[in-house]
């Protein structure tokens, strides 16, 4: 198999890994593509009724998450024509980078959402900072998203053109580091809202609500990437043409997570509701 041109095998080089796999493949393939499709119209329409019909402030938090959601949409919907490359339709780097770009996009939605939070509660709920102190605070989020960016297209490419698996063990090791702090942050940021009691309203509520099943997903997507990654790195594993554990729940996840942010957000103004203008930015 190892002889033989990702994503071929037999001995004639002439089966893809999902003719090999059957018909298991082509109904996780359907699947794939059916959520994608639904997921799609529905944040589709959410982007249009939320440019067009509500929340007036161009860039609220809730038009920002919701475009960040659409675009990881659009990506997810385009790797799910060729998932894991195993029919051979997409070139394995269209299709390695689609994937690329849906994850770090989800990553986008949180860091847009820490951002957010820490301008807000620069004020009376986190220790008084100076000016740089909270400069430094964005700059280092901003900088993780852009590092996040670079070492995933950069792993991307070595993992279409030098190793398959060792460079996406190191991305799914990555992943999980990048998505544990800011899992943390998020979780400081909305217990310091929590705690005071003024701010308690249903809009905080129902962020809490959205925090406590992102949280179960982000558990759930750490574990299976440190275990996944570092079985991959350690034995540096062959690639085979089958279905793996972390093929599934990877995508079910990130797709769930993309319902959750565009839903949370498309029914209420938080920048309205949580009352910006109560704080002292300056």
């Amino acid at each position: 198999m190892s002889d033989c041109k990702f994503p071929y095998t037999g001995t004639d080089c002439q089966t893809t890994y999902a003719d090999y796999i059957g018909n298991k493949y082509y109904l996780y393939n359907g699947i794939f593509i059916g959520a994608g499709t639904i997921t799609f119209i529905f944040t589709s329409i959410q982007v249009f009724r939320i440019m067009f019909y509500t929340f007036g402030h161009k860039y609220s938090l809730n038009r920002r998450i919701i475009f960040l959601a659409w675009l990881a949409n659009l990506f997810y919907l385009i790797q799910s024509v060729d998932p894991q490359g195993y029919r051979g339709i997409l070139p394995p780097i269209i299709e390695v980078l689609s994937a690329e770009i849906s994850t770090i996009l989800c990553l986008g939605i949180l860091y847009v959402f820490i951002i957010k939070l820490v301008i807000i509660l620069q004020g009376p709920l986190l220790a008084p900072q100076t000016d740089n102190a909270k400069k430094r605070e964005l700059i280092f989020w901003s900088a993780l998203a852009a590092v996040a960016v670079i070492l995933s297209t950069t792993f991307s490419f070595l993992q279409v053109y030098k190793d398959r698996s060792l460079y996406r063990g190191l991305k799914l090791l990555g992943y999980a580091f990048m998505i544990l702090i800011a899992t943390i942050k998020v979780d400081y940021l909305l217990w310091l809202i929590k705690e005071d009691a003024e701010l308690i309203n249903r809009s905080i509520k129902r962020l809490w609500i959205f925090a406590s099943i992102y949280n179960l997903l982000a558990v759930v997507v750490c574990l299976y990437q440190i275990i996944s990654g570092s079985i991959t790195i350690d034995q540096n594993t062959e690639l085979k043409p089958e279905l793996t554990v972390d093929s599934v729940i990877f995508p079910f996840c990130e797709i769930l997570g993309i319902l959750l942010a565009t839903a949370f957000m498309s029914k209420v103004d938080y920048d309205k509701e949580i009352n910006f203008d109560a704080f002292n930015l300056d």
